[in-house]
């Protein structure tokens, strides 16, 4: 708080009726602008003679402040015989005003007399705001609410100059060749073109005139490494920060960020860089009130990507070195076999050999065997479950880093204790939270305590208490004293003290394998129907249709083919860029035409170089360079001059040239030399705020004597041949043909001409702007083809009044836009799917219609195979002997021998028709398409019957009467052989007939026992149902459980019903 002591009225003492008042009017602006806070004192307040308790009122802007003056004065000064009452009086009040108006007054009571009250005198005190703030509510910072011009608020605070607001950014990645010639760090400031390229710190004050601020880092990736790069992204009142994480890789070896900020106001811009090898920190210097801030732009970091996650996860430990005492080591390797052991000697130890001492410790046991003693015990400390994990992927990534990484996979490769470890940790990680609870991992309290208190002082001690893997733990937990005990003590846990996995565990794991593999497998095979011995229906109708839709999908296959292979049908995409610094743009004679011609008012040539005019060619170089440590920015202008001479068909080598220049006199038009041209190719670079900017320059003035030339005709002659005519330039140009496979450029020659005169000079603007085509011309894998050229993009002429130095000037430079095409051609895979996709709606449509029809053709010879027809023209009585006929394949294909008193029921069968509804190949199109009613009718029962034995509950209902059947006619004994009967096939595919003869004749005794007993129960389950044999005309029926149904019922097709499940009757 900033407090201003302004005395501003010094009164002396008054005297004053009571009732009297005081005002004064403070309008002193400047003082009292930015304030928050008014203080008044009053300094002996003086109050003469009686009071009745009146009332002192101070009143400022409105604002009330009363103190009691009592009722007598308690001082006597001067003699005086009334006594004086002196008061001080403070008041505190809330100003935010440009004035204050301040009055003092007593209160008027009729009954007091002689009472008069003074002033000595009162101060004032004035609290401002901070600097930076016009209003504000208190002492704070962050209690302003109105900043200064020129000051914004930051966070709820008054800055100046406002933090630089992110706008964007482009991190682009590059394989530059010359990287081992830069910097790991450079940074370059594109409005103010300053570049960065030395280390360490730097303070630099940028004036810039632009309401935006590019910063451009370019960063060197090393293998192995991670650029990791925090980007503050600032708003009005709040800001946020961006990280990018870009791990380096093989494909390139830099990464450029582009960060663009906006100025919130052009102002001096104070930035503090911090560079090296590994590091770029960018802050800006801001002022709040009178102190100053750095705020965080931008950083960006190289480093290990593991140290990486460590640091982010506050896991860093730093590089592990172990200690071992030599005498101990020394009688280790004397008495110890194990080759490991000296590669530790020395006393300092990597990560990497205690690894290897602790696996292979792990099942040789030869520490045990040695007399080592041991010392005192460091606590035991057990790692939480994250840090466990951190550490462990520590150890790896540490071993994985060592030199000798391939020696010591060699090593451990033969132990299988490190496999089990390693394998065990990845697949219950979840778990070693609980793993690693007291329960799991505790030692012997007793044990512990003993080895602190120094109890236990030799091996056999040691043997005595403890298991082997705790032996082994507490050993190389006291003979290596560690820096960091979480890695070694979890290392040990886990290796030795790895519980197994529980039986449960093992049948989750099978159980959400199966379901893994039930669910993901797109290959698994569903089991299928097969109908009539297939496992499909095909038909005539649908193979044509195939076929039809197979050729129209190889016609289109084909054309899409040919016109993938000629190129002739590319996608094309266009964008454009605005450039500033470009790459060198060589323009030879092959590539590129330029020729000059003078012609008079009638298109004559004018012949008279250094006679009557002049006609100059130059190559022209612009070099911007900034003295880094000054700032100075030096621009160096070279033009050198070309030699030109007459053109003839020499200086014409492409067919395009001898073409366009075999039919134009060439006496008056000039090119540049031959040889010159060769060797010295015209280049065009850049633009104007470019560094390098490359242009030509063309310069035709009238002829003037000098000291050096005086070759040059009368004024009077030159004018009247320079009166007027027309300057041609013969140009290159191209023309873009992106449809045409190859080369997307077509060279053309124009001839571009200006008029001139000796009263006028004209400056002519030729621009081209560089086309840069990417094709992709693989068939099948990206292939991509980069070709760029130039292509005239304006003519722009200005004329002035002639200025005695030259009648036209020409320049010819690069357009500040670049245009990109992108072009595509369909490729072999998009092809397909294209064609995937027609058949797929081909197939769908072709389907609505011909599905019903292949149906029924199918449902046509099903019934076919399953019934027997009747030709419905007959008499009734040959109805009734040759009705349709119901047979299953089995009993027609099963000829079983029958008694001699059954074959007279055979004749009726033997001498019936049987015949089908599809005679011939045309009769099924005629049943379907309903041209054969009659037999229609006869389809439409028949696939009626079909449809209800196909019917699932039919066939559950079935299923069910075959189990009752089953349980009615066979035993136990018989239905437990029946159920585990499996037929034999040898190697060869056939069944085994050949049996021993004991084994047949066993079977022989079982099966005649069996068919006894079967026919006793037939017998007796058939009386007790009750079932009578109904007798039909010329035969019957009959049933033998020794036999198979001996005749087949013939029944007329509106006598098939549905079979129903019998129960047996009780």
């Amino acid at each position: 708080m900033i407090i201003t002591n302004l005395h501003l009225l010094h009164v002396p003492v008054l005297i004053l009726q009571e009732g009297s008042l005081i005002q004064h009017l403070m309008i002193n602006q400047q003082k009292l602008q930015k304030t928050w806070l008014l203080i008044i004192e009053f300094k002996q307040m003086h109050n003469f003679g009686k009071w009745k308790n009146e009332q002192f009122s101070l009143e400022v802007d409105d604002q009330i402040n009363n103190t009691d003056l009592g009722t007598q004065g308690i001082y006597s000064i001067c003699g005086s015989t009334e006594l004086v009452n002196i008061f001080n009086i403070g008041v505190n009040l809330s100003h935010f005003r440009s004035q204050c108006q301040i009055t003092m007054r007593t209160s008027l009571n009729t009954g007091t007399i002689n009472a008069f009250w003074g002033i000595r005198a009162f101060d004032i005190y004035l609290a401002k705001c901070f600097t930076g703030c016009d209003q504000c509510i208190g002492p704070l910072k962050s209690d302003c609410k109105v900043c200064s011009s020129g000051w914004v608020f930051y966070k709820n605070l008054c800055t100046h100059p406002p933090p630089m607001l992110f706008s964007q950014i482009s991190i682009t990645q590059t394989k530059d060749s010359q990287s081992d010639q830069k910097n790991s760090m450079k940074i370059h400031l594109l409005e103010v073109d300053y570049s960065i390229i030395t280390q360490g710190d730097f303070t630099l004050l940028i004036q810039n005139n632009q309401k935006i601020l590019t910063i451009q880092v370019y960063v060197k990736c090393f293998p192995n490494k991670t650029i990791n790069s925090q980007l503050q992204f600032n708003q009005i009142q709040n800001s946020h920060q961006y990280q990018f994480l870009k791990k380096c890789r093989q494909t390139f070896n830099s990464v450029i960020y582009k960060v663009q900020y906006d100025l919130r106001a052009i102002s001096e811009q104070k930035l503090i860089f911090s560079t090296s090898d590994t590091k770029c920190v960018i802050q800006q210097v801001i002022k709040v009130a009178d102190e100053l801030e750095l705020i965080k732009i931008l950083e960006i970091l190289l480093d290990d990507k593991f140290w990486h996650y460590f640091k982010n996860q506050h896991y860093f430990f730093p590089p592990i070195k172990f200690k071992i005492s030599e005498s101990k080591l020394l009688n280790a390797k004397n008495q110890a076999t194990n080759p490991f052991v000296c590669i530790c000697y020395g006393g300092a130890y990597s990560l990497q050999d205690l690894m290897i001492l602790i696996l292979n410790y792990s099942f040789s046991q030869m520490l045990f065997k040695s007399k080592i003693s041991l010392i005192q015990q460091n606590k035991m400390y057990l790692p939480t479950f994250q840090k466990v994990l951190n550490m462990f992927i520590l150890i790896i990534y540490l071993v994985e880093l060592s030199e000798n990484f391939d020696c010591f996979i060699t090593q451990i490769i033969k132990m299988e204790t490190f496999h089990h470890a390693f394998f065990q940790l990845f697949k219950f990680s979840f778990r070693i939270q609980r793993l690693l609870t007291v329960q799991k991992v505790k030692v012997n309290t007793s044990f512990e305590n003993s080895i602190q208190k120094g109890a236990v002082s030799s091996q056999n001690d040691l043997n005595q208490q403890q298991r082997p893997e705790e032996k082994l733990y507490y050993l190389l937990s006291i003979n290596f004293r560690v820096t960091n005990n979480q890695i070694i003590d979890y290392v040990l846990i886990k290796i030795f003290r790895m519980p197994k996995l529980p039986e449960s565990s093992l049948n989750i794991a099978q159980k959400l394998k199966d379901e893994f593999l039930y669910h993901f497998d797109i290959f698994a095979q569903q089991p299928n129907f097969t109908i009539l011995n297939r496992s499909k229906f095909p038909s005539i109708l649908g193979f044509i249709t195939s076929i039809m839709i197979a050729l129209f999908g190889l016609y289109f296959f084909m054309t899409e083919v040919v016109s993938m292979v000629s190129k002739s049908k590319p996608a094309i995409y266009q964008t454009e860029l605005s450039i500033s610094e470009t790459e060198p743009f060589i323009l030879e004679n092959d590539n590129f035409t330029l020729a000059i011609s003078v012609v008079n008012r009638y298109s004559e040539p004018l012949i008279g170089i250094d006679r009557y005019f002049q006609l100059n060619i130059s190559q022209c170089v612009r070099l911007r360079t900034k003295d880094q440590f000054s700032g100075n920015v030096s621009v160096n202008l070279n033009c050198t001059q070309i030699p030109i001479e007459p053109c003839n068909m020499s200086h014409f080598t492409t067919d395009l040239q001898k073409e366009y220049f075999s039919i134009i006199r060439m006496g008056g038009i000039q090119c540049i030399n031959r040889k010159y041209l060769k060797e010295n190719p015209l280049i065009l670079q850049g633009q104007i705020s470019s560094n390098a900017f490359r242009y030509i320059f063309i310069q035709f003035n009238a002829c003037q004597n000098t000291s050096l030339s005086k070759m040059c005709a009368p004024q009077k002659e030159i004018e009247s041949v320079l009166e007027s005519g027309h300057y041609n330039v013969y140009k290159s140009d191209y023309l873009t043909k992106l449809d045409q496979p190859g080369q997307p450029y077509q060279e053309i020659i124009t001839n571009e001409f200006t008029t001139f005169s000796l009263s006028t000079s004209k400056t002519i603007s030729q621009k081209y702007r560089i086309l840069q085509t990417s094709s992709d011309e693989g068939l099948i894998w990206e292939s991509i083809q980069d070709q760029s050229n130039i292509q005239q993009s304006e003519w722009r002429e200005i004329s002035e009044f002639y200025n005695n130095q030259y009648i036209v000037v020409h320049y010819i430079r690069l357009d500040y836009k670049q245009t990109i095409n992108i072009r595509t051609y369909v490729k072999l895979q998009t092809i397909l799917g294209k064609l995937g996709g027609i058949f797929q709606i081909f197939i769908m449509v072709v389907a609505i219609v011909l599905r019903p029809i292949i149906e029924n053709f199918m449902k046509l010879e099903i019934v076919d195979s399953l019934f027997n027809f009747s030709d419905q023209n007959h008499t009734p009585v040959q109805q009734s002997s040759h009705a349709m006929m119901i047979q299953t394949d089995r009993d027609t294909k099963l000829q079983i021998a029958k008694p001699n008193n059954q074959l007279k029921w055979q004749s009726p069968i033997q001498n019936t028709q049987h015949t089908t509804l599809s005679q011939s190949r045309l009769d099924p199109w005629l049943i379907i398409f309903g041209c054969n009613q009659s037999k229609k009718k006869q389809f439409i029962v028949a696939k009626n019957k079909i449809n209800k034995y196909l019917e699932i509950v039919n066939i559950l209902r079935k299923l069910q009467d075959i189990e009752i059947l089953k349980k009615i006619l066979l035993s136990k004994e018989q239905q437990i052989i029946l159920k585990k009967h499996r037929r034999q096939i040898d190697k060869n595919g056939f069944c085994i007939k050949k049996e021993p003869q004991n084994y047949i004749q066993n079977n022989n005794q079982i099966h005649e026992l069996d068919n006894c007993m079967i026919q006793q129960k037939s017998k007796s389950v058939l009386d007790q149902l009750g079932i009578k044999i109904q007798e039909q005309k010329h035969y019957k029926d009959t049933f033998n459980s020794c036999y198979k149904l001996n005749e087949i019922k013939s029944l007329d097709d509106s006598e098939i019903q549905e079979p129903v499940a019998q129960t047996p009757k009780t």
